[in-house]
Formats: structure tokens, C-alpha cells, sequence
């Protein structure tokens, strides 16, 4: 398998420690591996072992789990050999991610790629309908909402965007072809999705201003594309799916799926496939209702009275109901819901409908499912209840996905252990590699810290156990000669952890529901410290824990307090039942090795490049522990110690750490 330049003299890399990699021959089916594109020079270490997982299980046909940390460069050891045979056997790549800004590096790979071996394909990169849209009113509606309307539009023929795009009459499609014809003279390879955004928003026509559909554009350009860069629901959403592939005449057999920071996926699918209804939102359905002039008053009413007595019923927080307890809706009825819902929003020109959410709630509601659950759950700090139809089984979404596919690719730095992630997706097991790879940064650039003085078990939860650990905490702050965060399991654990830290050190608190803005202000604030040193405090699962990059000495250390184990709710409870009756892993996969996975994403923020120098600690005597510590990646050593403090300043004044301090 050779990694290099079509038109260049060989270069000798190696791929793992038995194989010149020019000359490696993988004996599978009486088959040899293809020569694959790289867009380096030559693999990184342990890169090389993630192509040649890659490459064999796209060429076989197979699933590849992949643990592969930060650093390894999975973007490129996966889309090179994905794109190599996409290109020889007219597959189609499809690279998801869980948010749109996730998109650059796979978008700039491509490029690299095409013009390192003067490839001539097309790619690109889509985001969902709502994000693509020219419109500025409906673009800012709320998300289902959203879909909602622009489908009516779209069935009426009243959306001009689309008519300019795709056309609705024989006339207006042959304008559209003209139109499709200028955007792809002027594509190349690929263009961000925000650029492609603005080539159709500022689009002319014979003078006019004839601003094009993105989304219908885009997927115009996805028909002929070797690789789709999208968001993790084009594919994992059965719903959006069937719709997306049918428009772009794939088939789930031609597809090779790559999914990026795949840990988030198991979550992700069975939030989206959940919904709910408050007794707010029926006051606020009411309001509408009689705006519209609608019969439907009177079941609000009825649906109303039902979540009220459910609430009145109930002596604790959360309850198990039962799908009678309110009263069923008949499908024409649902159906009502939603167009007086669309029609209330064309109307007053609003951004969301309260009937119309109501309308999806029931379309669920009505169904029968072990892998459900109904629930309500009162409000902490209103008086409001909560209905809940929650999804436990993301596999729902998946498993037939991946069994269709030629390859599907999951890979993520925090994916162990592996055989969860294949249980809980739908992987067949006699079909999908597991692998873990080992880090390929500097080991002595880290120091990983347990400490068991401490524990922030349930049982042993006292005001004189949260002095403890922050009596901990002081001597760990003051230790770290810069910025450093501390990652809790809840909100109520660092609150009442923090009424006893006393370090000099300027405090940044992660609020419990903060916008966007003001986590963009607290960051911007703690990174702005780094000189002087600053604390972080965050909870570990939160935005401050996850998919944040803090470069160089933004970050120097970390410390994970206590293990951060979900609230054992009626969900929990719920999935660690319905796992332990599906896989007899309930425990471990319901509770336990989610909360390690939030661990080690947490820890993972200090050490970003392989410049970057950091020390984590786990404060916890449970990390220990063998069902917890066997979740840890195998490139993770440990110095265990009740003196974290002393660890953490003799690292740091080690000759050429203290030069890189300065």
C-alpha cells in the first residue's frame, strides 16, 4: 500500500513496525490492499496503524470502531483511503459530524488531497435545510417549526428561493438548469457551505438579484459528489435519512459512512428521537388556538386537565405513566394540530408554534415501544410538569444504517471501550474491527494524577468532605503555575465544594443554562488569564468539557472531582433495565461507562498538540476502582498519589517546562 505522490519519486514509510509501506501486501479474500492517497508526507506515529485499519476494512467491506486520541490524525487516516476507493469503485462518502464547525478540517483535507494528487472529483459540504436558508424571516425559526413551514411552502409553490433553485414549472426548471450551471462553473472540488451560502444568497440573473435555495443547491452538487461533508441527522435521523438519500440517488449500499467523534452519537440519537410536552406549552397552545379561532380549545383543555391531575398525583420529582393517562388524539386530529400550528405561524409571522409541537408530540406519543419510556418530571424552579416520551435504544436510528452501508467508520478519542459503542449502535459483531490506538504525543508531556484521598461518593457526602476536596483543590491550584480547570460531576457539588475554596487565583464559574454569549464572554475571560493563572470551574459533560480546544498554556492542568455519574433518575434507571435486558451490560453501559467517557473528554482539554505540556488529575478514590479504571485509554499512565500538590510542582519544575512556562 503506498502513501505518497502519484507523479513523485517512492518515498519509504513505514506502516506499523513489520512493513515497508510501499511494498505492504494484506492477505483478505486472496486479495492485496490498493496504494490509498495520503495528504502528508508520511504518517504520524501510530497514524499508520489507523490507514492500515481503514484502508482494510473499507476494501473488505467492513465496520472499523476506532479509538484514536487527539493527535493522530484521524480526519486524514480516515477520508484518504475513503476517498481512494469511493473514487475506484463509485461509492460515496459520507463524513458526519455533530456540529457544523466541525466541518473545516474535512473540507480542507479534501482540497489538500485534490491538489496533492491533481484529483479531479467533487465534494460537499451541507448543512440542514434551516442553516441553508436565504430566507431572513423563516431562517430564524425555531428548528422543527422550521421544517414544518418550509415543507407547506414548498407544497404550495410559494417559496421563490426554490422556484430560482429547482423550479416548480417547466419554465422556471429550465431557468433553474441555467442557474446550477453558473454555480458549478465557479465551484472547485469543494467550498465551505457558508461561502456556497452567500454565492446563492447574492446570486444574479440577467441583472436581478435571484437568490437560490442553498439547501436545493447543495444537493444538486451532492448528486455528483464523491464525498458529503454533513451533520450527524442527514444519515442517523430514519426520517431525514430516507428523504436525503432518495433526492441524491444513493443507496445505503454505496455509501461509505465516517463518523466523527462518534462517542456523541448513542446521546445525540435518542435525544433527537425523544420529545415532549409541558403544561406551559398548553397554555401557550390555548392562546393560539383562540387566536386561530379553533376548535381545538376544547381538547387543549382536556390534555390540560389530564398533566395537571398527573401532577397532583404525583409525591415525587419523577413518575411512570402510562400512555392513557392523557387522552389520545385521532390522526385527523393530530393532523389539525399541526396545520392550525403552520397556519398560526405564517399568520403572525412567529418563529415557533406551541400546536404545532403539540401535533409532533402526539404522532410519537400514539406508538408502542419497549424501547421507550413515558415519564413525567416536575419542574425544580417553576411550577411547571414535564411529559416525556424518551427514546433508550439509539440503535432504532442506526442499525440498519450501518448493516446497509459498504463501511461505516466510527471513530472519536474517547471511544472506549469499543464493544459499548458496537452493542448500543447496531454494529454486527462478526463484521466490525475494534481498535485502540495509542497516543502519538510526547508521554512525558503529561502527567496523569489519581488521587484516592478523597471521594465524592453519595453516601459520603458531608460539608466536611466538600471541605476536604477543597482543601485539595487549594493546594492543586496553587501548584499550577497557570491557568487550570476544575471539572465536577453537578452543579450542586460545585457549588457547595466551592464555599470552601480559598485560593487567590480569579474564579470563572460555569452558570447552570448559560447562553452562548455568556460561555463565549467566561472563556474569553479565562483564556485572557493564562499570564497570571485563573480557575475554571465547570461541570464535566458540559460545553466547557467537550469540543472546546484550549491551546498552549491556555490550559495547563485539570482535575476531574469525583466521578460524574448522571443523575440516577427514572431515564437511568430506565436504560440500565432496558440495556441489562438487551445486552446484560446494564450497569456499565447505562451508568458507569458514560460517566468515564465524561471523565476522560474532561481531562482530554489539556493536552491538545504535541507541544502542548499538562498535568489531569482524577480526584476520586472510585477511578481506582477496576470497573472505572479498565475505561481508561491504555496510552494513560498513572502516578497515584495522596499529594497531588507535590506531583503537580515537581513536573512543573522540570528545566525545560519552566522555560516553556515563560
Amino acid at each position: 500500500m503506498y502513501v505518497g505522490e502519484r507523479s513523485a519519486p517512492l518515498h519509504l514509510f513505514y506502516l506499523g513496525n513489520s512493513y515497508p509501506l510501499i511494498f505492504i501486501i494484506m492477505e483478505s479474500k486472496n486479495k492485496t490492499m490498493p496504494s490509498v492517497y495520503f495528504s502528508h508526507e508520511k504518517p504520524r506515529k501510530h497514524q499508520d496503524e489507523m490507514l492500515r485499519d481503514v484502508t482494510q476494512a473499507i476494501h473488505e467491506g467492513k465496520h472499523l470502531i476506532a479509538h484514536a486520541p487527539t493527535g493522530i490524525g484521524k480526519t486524514a487516516a480516515a477520508l484518504g483511503p475513503a476517498l481512494t476507493y469511493s473514487l475506484r469503485e463509485n461509492k460515496t462518502v459520507f463524513f458526519l459530524t455533530p456540529k457544523i464547525s466541525q466541518h473545516q478540517i474535512a473540507v480542507q483535507e479534501l482540497r489538500t488531497l485534490a491538489k496533492k494528487y491533481n484529483l479531479d472529483f467533487l465534494a460537499v459540504d451541507m448543512v440542514g435545510r434551516r442553516y441553508s436558508c436565504v430566507d431572513p424571516v423563516l431562517g430564524d425559526a425555531d428548528f422543527d417549526d422550521f421544517y414544518e413551514i418550509c415543507k407547506k411552502r414548498r407544497k404550495e409553490e410559494r417559496c421563490p428561493f426554490y422556484a430560482n433553485a429547482r423550479g416548480f414549472d417547466s419554465q422556471q426548471k429550465a431557468r433553474a438548469k441555467i442557474h446550477m450551471e453558473r454555480i458549478l462553473s465557479l465551484y472547485e472540488t469543494i467550498v465551505e457551505h457558508d461561502v456556497l451560502f452567500d454565492m446563492c444568497a447574492s446570486f444574479v440573473s440577467k441583472g436581478t438579484p435571484t437568490p437560490l435555495c442553498t439547501y436545493e443547491v447543495a444537493m444538486q452538487i451532492a448528486k455528483k459528489s464523491s464525498v458529503i461533508i454533513c451533520d450527524y441527522f442527514h444519515l442517523l435521523s430514519p426520517s431525514i435519512r430516507d428523504t436525503f438519500l432518495r433526492k441524491i440517488n444513493v443507496e445505503p449500499e454505496q455509501a461509505i459512512i465516517i463518523i466523527d467523534e462518534a462517542h456523541n452519537v448513542p446521546e445525540r440519537v435518542r435525544k433527537h428521537l425523544s420529545i415532549s410536552i409541558t403544561n406551559k406549552l398548553m397554555k401557550r397552545a390555548e392562546t393560539e388556538a383562540k387566536l386561530m379561532d379553533s376548535d381545538l380549545v376544547k381538547h387543549i383543555r382536556r390534555i390540560s386537565k389530564a398533566i395537571q391531575s398527573i401532577k397532583q398525583s404525583m409525591d415525587k420529582k419523577e413518575a411512570i405513566i402510562q400512555k392513557t393517562d392523557i387522552p389520545l388524539l385521532s390522526d385527523a386530529l393530530i393532523g389539525d394540530f399541526k396545520e392550525t400550528g403552520i397556519a398560526y405561524m405564517e399568520q403572525t409571522n412567529r418563529h415557533r408554534s406551541a400546536l404545532l409541537k403539540i401535533g409532533r408530540f402526539y404522532e410519537q406519543w400514539i406508538n408502542d415501544s419497549v424501547a421507550y419510556m413515558r415519564m413525567a418530571r416536575k419542574w425544580e424552579t417553576a411550577d411547571g410538569l414535564t411529559i416525556s416520551y424518551k427514546c433508550l435504544d439509539p440503535s432504532i436510528a442506526t442499525k440498519q444504517l450501518i448493516h446497509d452501508s459498504h463501511s461505516t467508520i466510527a471513530m472519536s478519542g474517547t471511544l472506549a471501550p469499543q464493544e459499548m459503542y458496537r452493542d448500543l449502535l447496531g454494529f454486527e459483531r462478526e463484521r466490525t474491527m475494534l481498535r485502540e490506538y495509542l497516543s502519538p504525543f510526547p508521554k512525558q508531556n503529561r502527567l496523569n494524577i489519581i488521587c484516592d484521598a478523597v471521594t465524592t461518593r453519595f453516601s459520603k457526602r458531608n460539608e466536611d468532605t466538600f471541605k476536604h476536596i477543597a482543601e485539595e483543590l487549594d493546594a492543586i491550584v496553587d501548584a499550577v503555575p497557570g491557568n487550570i480547570a476544575l471539572f465536577f460531576p453537578s452543579y450542586n457539588v460545585m457549588k457547595r465544594v466551592l464555599v470552601h475554596l480559598n485560593t487567590q487565583k480569579k474564579l470563572f464559574v460555569q452558570k447552570e443554562n448559560s447562553t452562548p454569549e455568556e460561555i463565549s464572554q467566561l472563556l474569553k475571560g479565562f483564556r485572557s488569564s493564562k499570564h497570571f493563572g485563573a480557575v475554571l470551574c465547570a461541570v464535566a459533560g458540559g460545553s466547557f468539557a467537550e469540543g472546546i480546544d484550549y491551546l498552549g498554556k491556555d490550559l495547563i492542568a485539570a482535575v476531574v472531582v469525583g466521578i460524574p455519574l448522571a443523575e440516577f433518575s427514572l431515564e437511568t434507571e430506565a436504560l440500565v433495565d432496558y440495556y441489562e435486558y438487551k445486552f446484560g451490560s446494564g450497569w456499565n453501559y447505562g451508568y458507569l461507562f458514560p460517566a468515564m467517557a465524561r471523565a476522560i473528554q474532561a481531562s482530554g482539554r489539556v493536552i491538545r498538540s504535541e507541544d502542548d505540556r499538562g498535568v489531569a488529575i482524577f480526584l476520586d478514590e472510585r477511578f481506582l476502582w477496576k470497573n472505572y479504571h479498565k475505561c481508561f485509554p491504555r496510552s494513560m499512565n498513572f502516578v497515584i498519589s495522596d499529594d497531588p500538590a507535590g506531583e503537580i510542582k515537581q513536573f512543573f519544575a522540570q528545566k525545560d517546562y519552566k522555560f516553556w512556562l515563560q
